[in-house]
Protein backbone atom coordinates (compact mmCIF):
# COMPACT_ATOMS: atom_id res chain seq x y z
CA UNK A 1 0.00 0.00 0.00
CA UNK A 2 1.35 3.37 -0.86
CA UNK A 3 2.40 5.04 2.37
CA UNK A 4 2.26 9.18 1.12
CA UNK A 5 4.51 10.42 3.72
CA UNK A 6 7.23 8.93 2.76
CA UNK A 7 9.58 9.70 -0.01
CA UNK A 8 12.46 7.91 -2.34
CA UNK A 9 14.38 9.68 -4.46
CA UNK A 10 16.61 8.50 -6.78
CA UNK A 11 19.30 10.04 -8.93
CA UNK A 12 19.69 8.82 -12.42
CA UNK A 13 22.64 9.46 -14.17
CA UNK A 14 24.82 6.11 -13.55
CA UNK A 15 22.27 5.16 -10.84
CA UNK A 16 18.93 4.25 -13.00
CA UNK A 17 20.14 5.09 -16.21
CA UNK A 18 23.71 5.56 -18.41
CA UNK A 19 23.70 8.01 -21.03
CA UNK A 20 27.41 8.64 -22.14
CA UNK A 21 27.88 6.39 -24.96
CA UNK A 22 26.10 3.52 -27.06
CA UNK A 23 25.98 0.59 -25.40
CA UNK A 24 24.48 -2.89 -27.01
CA UNK A 25 21.25 -2.11 -25.00
CA UNK A 26 21.06 1.61 -25.15
CA UNK A 27 17.49 3.16 -26.63
CA UNK A 28 18.17 6.03 -29.01
CA UNK A 29 16.41 9.03 -29.16
CA UNK A 30 16.31 12.61 -29.97
CA UNK A 31 17.09 15.96 -28.23
CA UNK A 32 16.18 18.71 -30.66
CA UNK A 33 18.77 17.38 -33.80
CA UNK A 34 21.15 15.36 -31.69
CA UNK A 35 21.03 11.66 -31.64
CA UNK A 36 21.01 10.74 -27.93
CA UNK A 37 21.60 7.52 -26.22
CA UNK A 38 20.55 5.77 -22.88
CA UNK A 39 21.02 2.54 -21.35
CA UNK A 40 19.19 1.30 -18.32
CA UNK A 41 19.74 -0.73 -15.45
CA UNK A 42 19.12 -4.24 -15.74
CA UNK A 43 16.87 -4.46 -12.56
CA UNK A 44 15.82 -0.83 -12.72
CA UNK A 45 12.01 -1.89 -14.34
CA UNK A 46 11.57 -4.28 -11.38
CA UNK A 47 12.46 -2.36 -8.72
CA UNK A 48 10.43 0.38 -9.24
CA UNK A 49 7.65 -1.72 -9.71
CA UNK A 50 7.84 -2.50 -6.13
CA UNK A 51 8.70 0.43 -4.53
CA UNK A 52 6.31 2.24 -6.57
CA UNK A 53 3.56 0.85 -4.49
CA UNK A 54 4.76 1.74 -1.27
CA UNK A 55 6.28 5.12 -1.84
CA UNK A 56 6.53 8.23 -3.95
CA UNK A 57 8.97 8.24 -5.92
CA UNK A 58 10.72 11.42 -7.41
CA UNK A 59 13.72 12.04 -8.99
CA UNK A 60 16.78 14.38 -8.12
CA UNK A 61 19.40 15.31 -10.62
CA UNK A 62 22.02 17.13 -11.32
CA UNK A 63 21.64 17.24 -14.56
CA UNK A 64 18.90 19.72 -16.38
CA UNK A 65 15.31 18.38 -16.18
CA UNK A 66 14.06 19.05 -19.84
CA UNK A 67 17.16 16.32 -21.08
CA UNK A 68 16.74 13.73 -17.92
CA UNK A 69 13.03 13.49 -18.71
CA UNK A 70 14.13 12.76 -22.39
CA UNK A 71 16.24 10.31 -20.62
CA UNK A 72 13.38 8.65 -18.62
CA UNK A 73 10.28 8.34 -21.35
CA UNK A 74 13.08 6.66 -23.49
CA UNK A 75 14.01 4.44 -20.51
CA UNK A 76 10.06 3.68 -20.48
CA UNK A 77 10.38 4.51 -16.81
CA UNK A 78 9.07 8.13 -16.40
CA UNK A 79 5.17 7.01 -15.81
CA UNK A 80 7.02 6.01 -12.21
CA UNK A 81 7.91 9.22 -11.30
CA UNK A 82 5.80 11.83 -9.17
CA UNK A 83 8.61 14.33 -9.34
CA UNK A 84 11.25 15.46 -11.29
CA UNK A 85 13.74 17.92 -9.87
CA UNK A 86 17.10 19.37 -10.82
CA UNK A 87 18.85 21.69 -13.30
CA UNK A 88 16.16 24.24 -15.23
CA UNK A 89 19.19 25.24 -17.57
CA UNK A 90 22.29 24.89 -18.97
CA UNK A 91 23.80 28.07 -16.85
CA UNK A 92 22.92 25.82 -13.89
CA UNK A 93 21.38 29.26 -12.60
CA UNK A 94 17.81 28.16 -11.70
CA UNK A 95 16.75 24.65 -10.43
CA UNK A 96 13.65 22.82 -9.31
CA UNK A 97 13.49 21.80 -5.15
CA UNK A 98 10.85 19.44 -4.09
CA UNK A 99 8.22 21.02 -1.55
CA UNK A 100 8.41 18.99 1.47
CA UNK A 101 6.17 19.37 4.39
CA UNK A 102 7.69 16.80 6.86
CA UNK A 103 7.54 13.75 4.92
CA UNK A 104 10.12 11.23 5.96
CA UNK A 105 12.35 10.65 2.66
CA UNK A 106 15.64 8.59 1.63
CA UNK A 107 18.14 9.24 -1.09
CA UNK A 108 19.94 6.34 -3.44
CA UNK A 109 22.60 7.95 -5.46
CA UNK A 110 26.41 6.69 -6.93
CA UNK A 111 27.76 9.45 -5.50
CA UNK A 112 29.21 10.23 -2.04
CA UNK A 113 27.12 12.75 0.12
CA UNK A 114 30.64 14.76 -0.14
CA UNK A 115 29.85 15.29 -4.10
CA UNK A 116 26.43 16.19 -3.88
CA UNK A 117 26.11 19.21 -2.03
CA UNK A 118 23.80 20.52 -4.54
CA UNK A 119 21.21 17.86 -3.66
CA UNK A 120 21.54 18.31 0.21
CA UNK A 121 20.20 21.51 -0.18
CA UNK A 122 17.69 21.32 -2.46
CA UNK A 123 16.61 18.77 -0.11
CA UNK A 124 16.79 20.53 2.48
CA UNK A 125 19.00 18.70 5.08
CA UNK A 126 21.62 19.67 6.74
CA UNK A 127 23.75 16.50 6.15
CA UNK A 128 22.69 13.02 4.57
CA UNK A 129 23.09 10.01 6.92
CA UNK A 130 22.58 6.11 7.31
CA UNK A 131 19.17 7.26 8.05
CA UNK A 132 18.27 8.91 4.60
CA UNK A 133 21.23 7.94 2.53
CA UNK A 134 22.17 4.86 0.42
CA UNK A 135 25.12 4.74 -1.78
CA UNK A 136 24.80 2.34 -4.65
CA UNK A 137 27.43 1.26 -6.91
CA UNK A 138 28.01 3.30 -10.48
CA UNK A 139 26.20 2.04 -13.23
CA UNK A 140 28.38 2.11 -16.89
CA UNK A 141 26.23 -0.46 -18.73
CA UNK A 142 27.26 -3.43 -16.58
CA UNK A 143 25.16 -4.79 -13.35
CA UNK A 144 27.31 -4.88 -10.74
CA UNK A 145 24.19 -4.32 -8.06
CA UNK A 146 20.60 -5.43 -8.72
CA UNK A 147 18.76 -2.38 -7.09
CA UNK A 148 16.00 -5.49 -5.89
CA UNK A 149 18.82 -6.07 -3.31
CA UNK A 150 18.20 -2.48 -1.75
CA UNK A 151 14.54 -2.99 -1.10
CA UNK A 152 14.95 -4.94 2.24
CA UNK A 153 17.04 -1.63 3.20
CA UNK A 154 14.93 1.05 2.00
CA UNK A 155 11.94 -0.56 3.81
CA UNK A 156 13.65 -0.58 6.99
CA UNK A 157 14.73 3.05 6.98
CA UNK A 158 11.10 4.20 5.23
CA UNK A 159 8.75 2.02 6.91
Amino acid sequence: MLNKDRILFLDLDETLVFSRRRLDHSVKFMDGDEECYTALRPSTAAFLEDVSKKYRLMAITTGVVSFQKLVLEASGILHYFEELHGYLNLTRTEWSTPTLAGEKWVLIDNLTPREIGDKILWLGAESLTNKNFIQCSDYYGVEYLQLTNLIPLIDEMLL
